[in-house]
């Protein structure tokens, strides 16, 4: 309680002193749920069930001149253990960009190359994260030098090239760096392409990602397609973790949409129990399933009832774990 009241004094306080300056904006937004756990491969979690903030930001956006921009930003979130804890504030964003024509260069905490569209036009983080994301096999934000562009002017060919510390928001550990880069290719206006490339080079362990995504973008309606293939070398030791993700989206009515979402795992994901929100079996392949409703008459407030269903195959032992079950009642709103 005390660490969050001390972050609402700081909110206030930078508030107060940023307003001074003027030409900036303040913006923000927050989701959450009311869960409950129906079925779980960890019997301990059946039944639980109870409110919880996913995720809370406070932006504040400016201009420092003609070509130049900035953007400091706030998270704070509940750990999503199922054990007791507080919302646990840090920094999401802190950067200075500068636009050069059709480029930008962007010195800081920024969005990484590795999801950022994909996440764009799922539409959905509210509702769930992006597949690495969710998986932890990727970080959505670094520490270092992005630059990035459309390649011709009629923006139908795009990059996103970042330079790293390869340790997400937090502060550097060793000489170790991390390079991605994104290619976007758009060559109708209902089509999106997309390549990814990236390396981590770590004192213990390297990794790499190769990635590509597909999307059709159609009046009320997106469909995406991602193929995913993460490996990582620790001495001897090496972990792969293949995936394949397919997401829909459609309007049916001015306040209402329907979307769905098939994540498929080729391979155990060792990390799998220390996803937040939703713990997965680390010794067994998976299949996510997400269903879901989004009502609201106003983009700022919107209410999303969905269900989260994961089924497993065998453990190497042959033991099948239990299937995850966990209807939802997603809420967002801006601030």
């Amino acid at each position: 309680m005390k660490r969050l009241q001390a972050f609402a004094m700081a909110v206030v306080l930078l508030a107060s002193t940023l307003r001074s300056y003027g030409q900036g904006q303040f913006s923000g937004y927050v989701f959450g749920d009311y869960y409950r756990i129906v079925s779980n491969h960890r019997s301990e979690l059946k039944g639980k069930n109870g409110f919880w903030i996913r995720r809370a930001y406070f932006t504040y956006d400016r201009k420092l001149g003609e070509n130049v921009s900035s953007r400091l930003r706030f998270e704070m979130n509940h750990p999503g253990n199922f054990t007791s804890g507080q919302a646990t504030p840090y920094v999401k964003d802190a950067y200075v960009a500068w636009k050069l024509g059709l480029h930008q260069v962007v010195l800081g905490i920024s969005p990484t190359p590795t999801y950022a569209k994909i996440e764009d036009l799922w539409g959905y983080r509210a509702v769930e994260k992006t597949p690495l994301d969710l998986h932890k096999l990727a970080d959505s934000r670094d520490f270092g030098l992005a630059v990035k562009g459309k390649l011709s002017p009629d923006g139908g060919l795009s990059y996103h090239f970042m330079l790293g510390n390869g340790n997400g928001v937090g502060a550097e550990n060793d000489a170790g760096k991390c390079v991605m880069l994104a290619l976007g290719m758009q060559p109708i206006r209902s089509l999106y392409l997309e390549l990814f490339a990236g390396a981590n080079f770590h004192k213990e362990s390297d990794s790499r990602i190769l990635q590509a995504f597909v999307a059709y973008l159609v009046a009320g309606s997106q469909f995406g397609l991602q193929y995913s293939d993460y490996r990582e070398e620790q001495g001897p030791k090496e972990t792969r973790v293949r995936l394949v993700s397919g997401f829909v989206t459609t309007r049916i009515a001015s306040d209402l949409k329907l979307f769905g979402r098939v994540d498929r795992l080729f391979d155990p994901n060792p990390a799998g129990d220390r996803i937040s929100y939703l713990p997965m079996d680390p010794l067994a392949k998976s299949t996510l399933l997400i269903l879901g409703a989004d009502y609201g008459k106003s983009p700022d407030v919107r209410i999303m009832p969905n269900v989260e269903v994961v089924k497993y195959g065998a453990r190497p032992g042959g033991q099948k774990p239990a299937t995850d079950l966990i209807p939802r009642l997603t809420f967002y709103f801006a601030l």
